[in-house]
């Protein structure tokens, strides 16, 4: 049997038919580990040294725990990103990296369009000032209908964000350097360059990956030229986004608003200044959990691993 390190808390519980999949296999020794923090330094090097392979979820995975891991064969990653895991230190030791890309796009593209809202309608504001029995808060939203939204990257999440967006009424750019032509014709979504895309766009959401070239991308320079008064959307990668230059174009009202999904630093620690703003809206890198992409992803990397320790082959 290969003995397979399952690094998802609760997972047993919250996953179970991909639990009893791995389980019926017999093929796995399965080992849940939520945290290695908790454990000695013995009883980590236990449990790495004799692991064939790991399921893994948000924790990151360095040279530093590869190294501990002589027999590790696969790294099998819930969700679609992998900028947590030694892609490189994987490749030169010989292990497999499988994920579950495109389980959660729907799933972030609803969350997408759910902080659009919320920012458009003040509902942060309004929720506090009801919540302290303030009823004549009258603070006034603006509608989505009629406004122009950048997509910047179009991908799968940011083309069902756009399907999603077409019931509003709105007006759809994009700027993509390798745009899908054809899905931007079917989507009724305009072409642009970045530029282009800030200057006219009311609403910038973003979806592209972390590239050594982009880090940071999203910085003082970029929010001065977005047009005044616009909200910007992130639920793809916070290491994109200069974050004290973000706290300055709202602070500053260069921005009307931001909403993030997703931190340079995560987890996220408290006292985060982003969060003494008005404007901002936060949440904890949640955007792709739903119950059902978190069942769909679940099953994808049971039916991943089974197929690799049988000899047959796997997608990545």
């Amino acid at each position: 049997m290969y003995r397979l390190l399952i690094a998802v808390k609760d997972f047993e519980s919250r996953f179970p038919k991909a639990f009893r999949l791995l389980s019926d296999s017999g093929l796995f020794d399965l080992i849940s580990c939520p945290s290695l923090k908790d454990l000695s330094s013995r009883e980590q090097d236990d449990l790495l040294s004799s692991a064939d392979g790991v399921f893994w979820a948000a924790d990151r995975l360095d040279a530093f725990l590869l190294d501990r891991m002589p027999k590790l064969k696969i790294v099998s990653k819930m969700g679609s990103g992998t900028d947590n895991i030694d892609l490189d230190g994987c490749r030169e030791r010989g292990i497999s990296v499988v994920n579950s890309r495109g389980k959660n796009t729907n799933a972030v593209a609803e969350m997408t369009l759910c902080l659009m809202l919320a920012l458009l309608r003040q509902l942060l504001p309004l929720s506090r000032a009801a919540r302290k029995g303030d009823w004549n808060a009258r603070i006034p939203g603006t509608e989505l209908k009629g406004k122009t939204v950048g997509l910047i990257g179009f991908g799968m999440i940011a083309r069902r964000v756009a399907e999603l967006l077409s019931p509003f009424g709105v007006h759809i750019c994009a700027y993509d350097p390798y745009m899908d032509e054809t899905a931007a014709k079917r989507l009724q979504v305009t072409p642009v360059s970045l530029h282009e895309l800030l200057a006219v766009s009311d609403i910038v959401s973003v979806h592209i990956p972390v590239l050594p070239e982009n880090e940071g991308m999203f910085c003082r320079d970029l929010f001065s030229r977005m047009k005044p008064g616009c909200l910007f959307v992130n639920c793809s990668r916070g290491s994109l986004v200069v974050e004290e230059d973000l706290f300055a174009a709202l602070r500053d009202g260069v921005l009307a608003g931001a909403a993030c999904d997703v931190f340079r630093q995560e987890p996220l620690s408290a006292g985060n200044p982003l969060f003494s703003l008005d404007p901002f809206i936060g949440t904890p890198h949640v955007a792709g959990m739903t119950a059902e992409s978190m069942e769909e992803d679940s099953m994808e990397i049971a039916q991943k691993l089974i197929a690799f320790f049988s000899g047959r082959e796997v997608t990545t």
